[in-house]
């Protein structure tokens, strides 16, 4: 500390834009007691600097490799609420101030990897970096207040050290181990999903916390499953792979548990009241997407037209069906096992026709989903489809869950007259590559300009990307995430050489290692951002869903 306290006080009176040679200087590690530290900026946004630590292993609750995640999702929660404090303390909602302010990652009810907070599992240290901007003084650096600010974020991390609770640590890290060991269980027994009993899955109005008001969720007998793990046993629903409707009236329930399914591919935190509500990390809600951008995909499995070539199916703007219809086959192409569908944000059309209008409309070129079922189940993809009008799906499923006030039954297909309906499997659905077209302009991938148009809909250069029914996708670190993988994924030459399945595969793979915080203090960007980790299923959507964008395919 003291060596820094000598430097810092070289740039007394500088102008703001010289904090760049602090982090040019050598031997740049800084030490106070346990705590090391040092600074990084990238050199096209100078306002904001990143301030970097790293904690020792001899200090921290020792715990599995494995679980470091849920080691960085908890010293993020820590540190943050005891940094915000610091920044309301120091100026309230003045963020124009001149007094220095400190920024930490958000989170939401989800235990991710975040790239500001990673574990090396080298030396078992737990590293973390956040963004400060230096008080100033009439925009020049003032050695005295800088120090001052330095000392108080070291021992804002201090004191989110040493003062662990260490019953609070231990019993959140029983959840999360819990979550773990559901997840392969469910993996290991042929089911896709579980929902605990006692969960609470309804929202508060539009925000992501539980509504403490709300009926406990409860298994029917006939779905009840019990997982023992360890010297425990938590008892719910689960549901077995193959075809299962969950049926009610409106307002009932049945996208409410729908929902709690799709958000059940990430862990959540103690209180969520979704702790236990786990599904298949590759499970993915497909919907219609009026106006989408498709290009060069094979849709013969849906769309058996004359008039066009539907192996090579191109459109500016999408209509309901066709853009649902593409939703699928991306989600086989990237090798999804479990696939929801909710009847109210779908095309009746894509999902079913009726054997009156089939008699009635001799029109083969549009193959409802509802004929592919066996295809379907034969590739090994499981559906779970959310419907209240139609019953025809009912034939189909292997479970029928019906919700009437939140409260779920077996519903029991005897006691209706159902249609009877061939099971037989038809032609296997075939093994589909994309490509990026190799005649793309690289000039243009170097992605000078990203902007945010909405919270779902984000431009990159010329490149519009609309994702408001990626509905997993829940913050802006991801979106962050997806960006820059995006970019990844177009920006090299000999990238066009392989699947764009294959390409999102390796960005995965390099992207979130050990490493991967790294990506944010490149220069090459023109901001630094926050990130957190997303599936490759979310990057291929992603991908796919740039409007513009050219593909080939084999």
């Amino acid at each position: 500390m003291d060596n820094f306290k000598k430097i810092i006080k070289k740039f007394d009176g500088l102008a703001w834009n010289n904090i760049n040679l602090l982090c040019l200087e050598k031997g740049k590690n800084y030490f106070n007691e346990f705590v090391k530290f040092y600074f990084m900026c990238n050199t096209k946004k100078l306002e904001m600097i990143t301030i970097h630590f790293s904690i020792p292993e001899s200090i921290l609750p020792k715990i599995d490799v494995e679980h470091h995640i849920f080691l960085e999702d908890y010293f993020l929660r820590d540190l943050s609420s005891k940094i915000q404090k610091f920044n309301e303390d120091a100026h309230g909602f003045n963020v124009k101030s001149t007094y220095g302010i400190i920024v930490i990652q958000n989170y939401d009810q989800t235990i991710s990897k975040r790239n500001s907070f990673f574990y090396n599992k080298i030396d078992k240290s737990l590293n973390f970096y956040f963004k400060i901007r230096f008080p100033l003084n009439n925009n020049k650096i003032f050695a005295k207040t800088t120090i001052q600010f330095v000392t108080k974020i070291i021992s804002l991390v201090k004191e989110s050290f040493k003062k662990i609770d260490s019953e609070d640590f231990f019993k959140r890290l029983d959840i999360y181990k819990k979550q773990l060991a559901i997840r392969k269980f469910l993996d290991d027994n042929e089911y896709v999903c579980f929902i605990a009993n006692g969960s609470i899955l309804p929202r508060l109005g539009s925000s992501d916390l539980k509504d403490i008001n709300s009926i406990p969720f409860l298994s029917p007998k006939e779905y009840e499953l019990s997982i023992k793990i360890n010297n425990n046993t938590i008892i719910g629903m689960g549901i077995k792979k193959g075809i299962t409707s969950i049926i009610g009236a409106a307002f009932s329930g049945k996208s409410t548990l729908l929902n709690a399914i799709e958000m059940g591919i990430y862990n959540h935190i103690f209180g969520d009241g979704r702790e236990y509500c786990i599904s298949n990390i590759s499970t993915i809600k497909i919907s219609s997407e009026d106006g989408k951008y498709i290009n060069n995909m094979d849709l013969s499995l849906f769309v058996n037209n004359e008039a066009f070539d539907s192996r090579n199916f191109n459109t500016l703007c999408a209509s309901g069906s066709i853009s649902q219809a593409s939703n699928l086959v991306e989600a086989i192409l990237v090798n999804s096992k479990l696939i929801l569908i909710e009847e109210d944000y779908s095309a009746l059309n894509f999902l079913i026709k009726d054997h009156k209008m089939k008699e009635i409309v001799h029109d083969d070129s549009v193959v409802p989903f509802f004929d592919l079922l066996p295809q379907l189940v034969d590739l090994g993809i499981s559906i779970i489809i959310c419907s209240g009008a139609m019953s025809a799906f009912l034939d189909y499923s292997d479970q029928i869950i019906m919700i009437n006030k939140f409260v779920c039954y077996k519903f029991d297909k005897n006691k209706i007259s159902l249609i009877e309906v061939n099971r037989d499997k038809s032609e296997k659905i075939k093994k589909i590559k994309r490509y990026l077209n190799k005649k793309i302009d690289l000039k243009s991938l170097f992605f000078k300009e990203i902007k945010f148009l909405s919270d779902k809909l984000i431009k990159i250069d010329d490149y519009e990307v609309d994702i408001k029914r990626m509905t997993a996708i829940t913050n802006a670190e991801k979106i962050n995430t997806l960006v820059i993988a995006a970019i990844q994924v177009l920006g090299k030459p000999e990238n066009y050489s392989k699947s764009l399945l294959e390409n999102c595969e390796e960005v995965y793979s390099n992207f979130f290692n050990d490493n991967w915080s790294k990506v944010s203090l490149s220069n090459f960007y023109l901001y630094d951002m926050f990130y957190e980790e997303v599936r490759i299923i979310d990057i291929y959507f992603f991908v796919n869903r740039m409007r513009g964008l050219q593909f080939e395919r084999n």
